[in-house]
């Protein structure tokens, strides 16, 4: 059993892309959000994740597979659908120029249509090539393993009407929809890009995963590796060690720390108290001019 400590990442190997997750009651080592594999003892792969959705219209020789069972996770007939539903997936992809690169698939959610077929939505991972994924050419493949097993999907029990319109056209996952979906940090900014997403840490915070002084990948470019990291940890700095707690603090463009003053203080570290100052500067005129009028009248004198 590969137990790890959720919210601790040092408990699994980030040198293959591992976070710690929990699933059905165990912690363990799992591949973070952008990150795939077939085995668990495998290293964790860049994916694109994309959407296709398959209606079906029977299961084996049942000729209506909805139940209204289907509507809940945790129900019998979900988990035997979902395993149905992954193989049919695994065995139509194994028959595709794809079936090297495909990793997997999760079935998100399965919804009646027409009265009696079956629409299985689901994420397929792909290992992330040279260049985007051509989504009408994978649909395209599927359509054509369908086609040749006379309505079959791939070698599984379920089965279609008729090829034309039982595979979806292949749609983007918008990871930033859903915090599970993706490990930026709560400071950062997520935006969505077809297969993957990227974060971007909020103005001020300094990203660990960027060289000092770099607070975008525009001044500073990055492989693909590192710009995986960028985003997923967001540091502010200390106000108590910057600013004296005596303001906030936040990072420049180039790296340097600067203070935002509250109160009376001022200075780069908020180090001088303006209300002790002032007093002082008071004291120092009042003892001035008493001196001059001093002097004055044991001069008239």
């Amino acid at each position: 059993i590969d137990t790890c400590i959720v919210g601790d990442a040092s408990t699994c190997d980030q040198g293959q892309h591992e976070t710690c997750r929990t699933e059905q009651g165990v912690s363990s080592c799992h591949c973070r959000p952008g990150y795939a594999r077939r085995k668990h003892r495998e290293p964790c792969r860049r994916i694109i994740s994309v959407l296709v959705a398959m209606k079906v219209a029977r299961v084996y020789d049942q000729p209506s597979p909805w139940t209204e069972d289907l509507l809940d996770s945790n129900s019998d007939d979900y988990l035997q659908m979902e395993w149905e539903a992954n193989k049919a997936i695994d065995s139509a992809m194994s028959m595709t120029p794809y079936s090297d690169d495909f990793l997997g698939s999760r079935i998100n959610s399965f919804k009646k249509i027409n009265g009696k077929d079956m629409i299985v939505n689901a994420t397929l991972e792909i290992i992330e090539g040279g260049g985007p994924l051509d989504g009408d050419r994978l649909q395209n493949h599927l359509i054509g393993v369908i086609r040749r097993r006379r309505n079959n999907i791939g070698d599984s029990a379920l089965w279609v009407d008729s090829p034309e319109g039982a595979i979806s056209p292949i749609m983007d996952l918008d990871e930033c929809s859903d915090p599970s979906l993706n490990d930026c940090s709560v400071h950062a900014d997520c935006t969505n890009v077809f297969g993957s997403f990227r974060c971007k840490c909020h103005d001020g915070l300094r990203d660990p995963a960027l060289p000092f002084g770099v607070l975008s990948t525009r001044d500073s470019p990055l492989g693909p590796e590192e710009e995986r990291r960028i985003g997923r940890r967001c540091d502010t700095c200390s106000p108590q060690v910057h600013c004296m707690s005596r303001g906030t603090c936040n990072y420049r463009k180039t790296g340097e720390v600067t203070c935002t003053c509250t109160g009376n203080f001022y200075g780069a570290q908020c180090e001088v108290d303006g209300e002790v100052v002032g007093v002082a500067v008071g004291a120092s005129v009042a003892a001035l001019v008493i001196i001059v009028l001093t002097l004055v009248f044991l001069c008239m004198w």
